[in-house]
């Protein structure tokens, strides 16, 4: 039986840093002609190179294509691997959804196919309609980093 192939493998990630016990996180917005999920809200990311990249130099180049944000692959920790069928509409597309620390809301500006970039809170966030499943991304971040949602401190 020949081996079937999955339609792409990209890197996402949730840049993020903590200032005076607050952590936010910054979310590009999709542009007007994405193929998929057009102008929603969402984590950075994008298409492996094929045997020019790694996965972590993926999400370090991803993140400095879309945000301006350059940061040593080396800095990226691994959050999850989303890979239902139809996370995607544009086929089976595996995402590998990495982490890296900032030093503080550094500026980001909104490039290549990405038209807006914005920090938000954590807990707003979690709480936004995001592209594919980049909440649940982000659900599982939080629960790696130990953050309650105020309605958990309950």
């Amino acid at each position: 039986m020949p081996y079937k192939t999955i339609d792409g493998i990209t890197s996402s990630i949730i840049p993020f840093c903590i200032e005076g016990g607050v952590i936010s996180v910054l979310l590009g917005q999709r542009g007007k002609s994405s193929k998929a999920f057009a102008n929603a809200w969402g984590l950075v990311g994008g298409f492996l190179e094929p045997g020019n990249e790694s996965l972590e130099q993926c999400a370090a180049r991803e993140l400095a294509e879309e945000t301006g944000l350059e940061v040593p692959p080396e800095s990226m920790l691994l959050v999850t691997i989303q890979s239902a069928p139809q996370r995607d509409p544009r086929g089976q597309i595996v995402d590998t959804v990495w982490s890296t620390r900032l030093p503080s809301e550094v500026p980001a500006i909104a490039s290549d196919d990405i038209q807006a970039v914005a920090w938000h809170s954590l807990s707003h966030a979690l709480s936004m309609d995001l592209a594919f499943d980049h909440r649940s991304s982000l659900q599982r971040f939080a629960m790696i980093i130990g953050f309650a949602t105020p309605q958990e401190n309950r």
